[in-house]
């Protein structure tokens, strides 16, 4: 880790852009001032100060290049003021300039529908410690109607939106897809106080190893992939979200031992 010489600045705005020149620094090997006029629209002069300034707190972060009128980093450079994240920093390499055109691309999905004043109608009821009324289309089931409902929390499976709520039609916790409530009405305060949620309480430890009968080179590139020095991989989620973990795996919703959809991966569920 590099350290640095001073104390970083408190001002939110400066520290932004000083952890937007660590990244970009950081993922492409070399900063200059226009990565900042031209994202925050800020003078060239100010784009300076934040360099200077930067270089100034690390100084073996960086050394500028005269000719080439940038900074351009060091060897073992890691940043310090902000953790670097694959998945939130290559999309920004493909726009800090032309030279990112081509560099990084998404698997389009189709939109999931999710009416925004509807969710905001939910959200507020959670705070608020209401029940309300929700009208409900479920595509499992094929039933669809009014149900009254206590909404707890909102749950990203990284594909769509669920709203995890204690249902008074089933007398139970249930996750119901954002965009298939198509109304919300008859907020009401609640008598008292929410149920508990067991599921979403509960911790459940999964056990993610190679599938049997593998080649030593697949072994190896999933040891790689998901870190399992082992060749385990232990995995703790709420119980409430396992189902999600095991969708994304391509794993069936229950059952263990299991191997997933790709013969691959084995999960075993420790309790």
């Amino acid at each position: 880790m590099i350290e640095h010489s001073s104390e970083l600045p408190e001002a939110w705005a400066q520290r932004e852009r000083l952890s937007r020149i660590a990244r970009i620094l950081y993922w492409r090997g070399w900063v200059q001032r226009r990565d900042l006029t031209s994202f925050y629209g800020i003078s060239s002069q100010q784009a300076s100060s934040d360099l200077v300034a930067f270089q100034t707190i690390f100084p073996k972060a960086c050394l500028y290049h005269t000719r080439r009128k940038r900074y351009e980093v060091t060897k073992g450079y890691r940043p310090e003021i902000t953790e670097p994240d694959c998945a939130r920093d290559l999309p920004l390499m493909q726009n800090i300039s032309s030279d990112g055109a081509g560099f990084y691309h998404e698997i389009l999905r189709p939109e999931r529908r999710i009416a925004t004043d509807l969710a905001a109608s939910i959200s507020r009821a959670v705070f608020a410690r209401q029940s309300i009324e929700i009208n409900y289309y479920s595509a499992s089931s094929g039933s669809g109607g009014w149900r009254r409902v206590i909404p707890a929390l909102f749950v990203n499976d990284g594909s769509r939106i669920h709203l995890r709520a204690f249902c008074k039609k089933t007398n139970q916790y249930r996750d119901f897809v954002l965009g298939r409530i198509s109304d919300v009405r008859e907020p009401l305060p609640l008598e008292d106080p929410r149920p508990e949620d067991k599921e979403w309480e509960s911790i459940q430890t999964l056990e993610l190893r190679q599938a049997p009968g593998l080649a030593e080179n697949q072994v190896k590139a999933l040891a790689m992939d998901f870190d399992m020095e082992t060749g385990i991989k232990i995995v703790q989620t709420r119980r409430a979200l396992g189902i999600y973990f095991r969708r994304r795996l391509g794993f069936p919703d229950q059952g263990t031992p299991v191997v997933n959809s790709t013969g691959l991966l084995e999960l075993t569920a420790r309790d």
